[in-house]
C-alpha cells in the first residue's frame, strides 16, 4: 500500500514501511503488510508517540500531547499484555504493534499490528481499570482473529469470547 500525505502527517499503519519519498511538501510512504488479514492506516498531524522494545518487537503508543501520561500507561500495558500472551499463546507474528488513541465510540478496535483505544479512556482518570482492560483486550486480538483467522464480522462471538478469556489471563498473570 502506498500512501501520499502532506509532509507534516505521520502514517501509522499495519505492516512495515519499506519506502519513504519526500517530494516538496508531500511524503509518499510504501507499506508491506504480510502475512496480515487486513490493512489499517491512521493519518495524523496531532499525535505524538513513545516506544518500547519487547525482544525484537517494537511497541509504539500514539497519543495526544495532553494525554502523554495516559499514552505512556497504554504503552506499558500493551508491552505487559504482549509478554503474557506470547508466553500463553506463542510468538507475536509481526515486528511491531501500534497502540493509537482514537475518537472511536467503541472501547477499542483491532487490526493486525495496530490497535485503537478510545480517547475518552485516556482522558478519564476514573476509568483506569477499564482503560487497561480495553488495551489488553485489543492486544489479545492480535492472536484471536488476526493469527487464528476467524471471521470477526460475521462470527464475532468466537474471537471476542477467546479475547475476553485471554484478558482475564492477563490480569491473573500481571497481578
Amino acid at each position: 500500500v502506498t500512501i501520499n500525505t502532506p509532509a507534516d502527517y505521520q502514517v501509522i499503519a499495519s505492516g512495515e514501511m519499506v519506502q519513504e519519498i519526500r517530494q516538496g511538501n508531500r511524503i509518499s510512504r510504501r507499506f508491506i503488510a504480510a502475512p496480515m488479514r487486513d490493512f489499517d492506516a491512521n493519518l495524523t498531524n496531532v499525535l505524538t508517540s513513545s516506544s518500547a522494545q519487547l525482544d525484537d518487537i517494537t511497541v509504539t503508543s500514539w497519543y495526544k500531547p495532553e494525554d502523554a501520561a495516559a499514552g505512556k500507561r497504554a504503552l506499558e500495558w500493551a508491552v505487559n499484555a504482549m509478554r503474557v500472551y506470547e508466553k500463553r499463546f506463542g510468538p507475536y507474528p509481526f515486528r511491531s504493534l501500534d497502540v493509537v488513541e482514537s475518537p472511536t465510540t467503541a472501547g477499542g478496535i483491532e487490526y493486525p499490528g495496530v490497535i485503537t483505544v478510545a480517547s475518552n479512556l485516556y482522558q478519564d482518570s476514573g476509568q483506569t481499570s477499564f482503560f487497561e482492560f480495553a488495551t489488553a483486550h485489543e492486544v489479545a486480538h492480535q492472536w484471536f482473529y488476526s493469527v487464528i483467522g476467524n471471521d470477526q464480522v460475521n462470527h464475532p462471538w468466537l474471537d471476542e469470547a477467546l479475547v475476553q478469556y485471554a484478558t482475564t489471563m492477563y490480569f491473573e498473570d500481571q497481578y
